[in-house]
């Protein structure tokens, strides 16, 4: 997003909520195709004492403040049965989910590729993915508009 904004790159493949982002901030842009669907991408990883969704109460949750993040969490909890007030939200870059997961700042933590392998290949499991809730979150390439008409 932020190289459309700057003018660095013309193109760019972005989430669904990404591109209206950028359309709502008035960056001239067009979705020219949407190439994807998470299916697992996006994942929700606990610490390995965490058993069961009794044990998820009361636990700091790290996700990034964006509509992908605040929306993979409405979907966990809903599908778990808690609540927002159950959980405390940490936000967190998404570089910074690793670093704060395995030093335990947090004891859950929604992430996706390349921070998901990294993290679990140290620690943790994924007790919810992007598969339960398949065609929710869509990939699309992004063009700007006068690229577009050049092109």
């Amino acid at each position: 997003m932020r190289g459309l904004i700057t003018g660095v790159i013309n193109v760019a493949a972005l989430t669904l909520d990404e591109a209206l982002k950028l359309y709502q901030s008035e960056i001239d842009v067009k979705i020219v195709m949407i190439f994807d669907y998470s299916y697992g991408s996006d994942v929700v990883i606990v610490k390995d004492y965490l058993k069961s969704i009794d044990d998820l109460k009361g636990k700091r949750i790290g996700v990034e403040n964006t509509a992908l993040g605040e929306f993979v969490l409405y979907r966990f909890l809903q599908k778990t049965g808690l609540k927002r007030e159950d959980v405390d939200v940490v936000y967190l870059e998404l570089h910074e989910h690793m670093e704060a997961f395995l030093r335990g700042d947090v004891d859950i933590v929604i992430t996706f590729e390349p921070e998901k392998s990294k993290i679990l290949s140290r620690e943790g499991k994924v007790i919810f993915s992007s598969k339960e809730i398949p065609m929710e979150i869509v990939d699309v390439l992004v063009a700007k508009t006068d690229i577009l008409k050049e092109n």
